[in-house]
């Protein structure tokens, strides 16, 4: 339990490993997580409240504990399983969602400030275990009493929010970006052509739809950007570099017979 073993990326001391439910050892992470090695925080632990009645006494009682070293979760994309409580205001007058294991509802195991992307869990509630000893098809299989035909029919009438994993070689992608229509994230809004014609690699790839949103950069959450901020990240990443999309229900302008083009120009860091 507790384990803090980081890597430098830039300035940050960074989890190098996976970190586990500490009760039925679900991985929730994988060497995501700057690591805060001495800031006091707060988990407050809500309980219910047996005398709760509506409109009368509160609905949890409370109990808390301070912990000094934390791990700072970019966003809730970051993880590999996870539960959020619903928002609940703490003692201290903050509104907040308790993270708690997904598989076996173990927690709380840290939280984030609604509305808030960053998550903070305490080193000491979580096991970190050597990244070596990953097991994607252990770690991630299917309950056993998942209805996977039901699952896959819905994937396939394109029922479900999903994510992909692209990786770029080129230095032009070939994405025009910007801010969602929904008002939440950056979303590809069209592909991009040179003056001679030459696609880019989003959509020579055919992966990639006008629509989806990128969530991710280089392992890194674009919570909280705009569309000139991830240009930005996506632009001054080394190749090869790896993006995670993700794709909505509701997302059907990017069909193939649809595809929206228009004239590449080269990103400078500012629009004109």
């Amino acid at each position: 339990m507790g384990g803090r073993t980081t890597k430098k990326d830039g300035l940050y001391d960074c989890n190098s490993g996976l970190l586990r439910c500490p009760r039925c050892s679900s991985r929730m992470l994988s060497t995501v997580g700057e690591l805060l090695p001495d800031e006091t925080r707060t988990l407050y632990i809500p309980r219910p409240n047996k005398d709760f009645t509506p409109g009368g006494t509160d609905e949890f009682t409370w109990e808390s504990k301070d912990y000094t070293q934390w791990w700072q979760i970019p966003d809730i994309d970051c993880f590999d399983n996870v539960g959020m409580s619903k928002p609940v205001t703490n003692p201290a007058g903050e509104t907040v969602e308790i993270v708690l294991c997904s598989e076996c509802g173990a927690g709380p195991l840290g939280y984030r400030v609604a509305g808030s992307p960053p998550l903070f869990l305490p080193c000491d509630l979580l096991v970190q275990q050597d990244a070596t000893l990953a097991d994607d098809k252990e770690d991630f299989k299917a309950p056993e009493n998942a209805n996977l035909e039901q699952l896959k029919a819905m994937m396939q009438d394109g029922n479900l929010t999903t994510q992909f994993k692209v990786v770029f070689g080129d230095d032009r992608l070939g994405m025009m970006l910007n801010d969602a229509l929904d008002g939440v994230g950056v979303e590809v809004q069209a592909f991009t052509v040179t003056e001679d014609g030459e696609l880019g690699a989003a959509e020579k790839g055919e992966e990639v739809k006008v629509g989806d949103k990128i969530v991710r950069v280089a392992n890194v959450s674009t919570a909280g950007k705009n569309y000139e901020g991830v240009l930005d990240m996506v632009c001054g990443a080394s190749r090869p570099l790896e993006i995670f999309f993700e794709r909505s229900p509701k997302n059907k302008a990017g069909d193939r017979g649809e595809v929206q083009r228009v004239a590449h120009r080269q990103w400078d860091g500012k629009e004109d």
